[in-house]
């Protein structure tokens, strides 16, 4: 990003926490530091059950999600995810209560026609292809934590809707990059 500094991309998100969701041990560690080098707290989960294990204890301003990993995949985590937090979102006498809509945000190293498709069907909120880098990455923080002047909430406010914020020109750039 150019006019930013890299102190100032070192302290842009200062404190957030964010879970990766990752099964390969070369992935996670390079995706941690590069995540952590922009200030944020990371937790690792090698796998979707290990995600879904941490998001039950924890509160994520994110979620990087792997969509292909042993276990339980990406999509199934996330859409079982999605789930517990319609379910929260229900009070007592069945009324849709707000809660915050924790954003997840799929990795993949897929880059074809249908995948963005599938990981919005499953719930995610945006998608980025591996390999990214420092710059791809950095933008899609800033799109989806929230700033240390305003926080940003997404909220669930009811069973059957939908409230994806997507941007189509992020979504369709990251569907057209191929691997390389």
């Amino acid at each position: 990003m150019s006019g930013s500094s890299d102190s100032d991309k070192a302290n842009a998100f200062l404190g957030a926490r964010v879970l990766l969701a990752e099964d390969q041990p070369v992935n996670q560690e390079v995706a941690r530091c590069m995540v952590e080098s922009f200030g944020c707290r990371v937790e690792v989960a090698s796998n979707g059950q290990e995600a879904l294990d941490a998001l039950s204890k924890t509160p994520y301003d994110l979620v990087l999600m792997d969509c292909q990993m042993p276990e339980l995949d990406g999509y199934a985590a996330t859409r079982i995810f999605r789930e517990r937090e319609t379910q929260k979102a229900m009070n007592q006498s069945g009324q849709a209560q707000a809660i915050r809509r924790t954003p997840i945000i799929a990795m993949t190293a897929h880059a074809m026609q249908g995948d963005r498709e599938q990981c919005l069907a499953a719930g995610m909120d945006d998608y980025i292809s591996k390999p990214f880098n420092m710059d791809r990455l950095f933008a899609l923080l800033k799109r989806w934590l929230p700033s240390k002047s305003t926080a940003d909430l997404s909220v669930i406010t009811g069973l059957g809707e939908n409230p994806v914020r997507e941007d189509p020109a992020t979504l369709d750039q990251a569907s057209r990059l191929a691997i390389r």
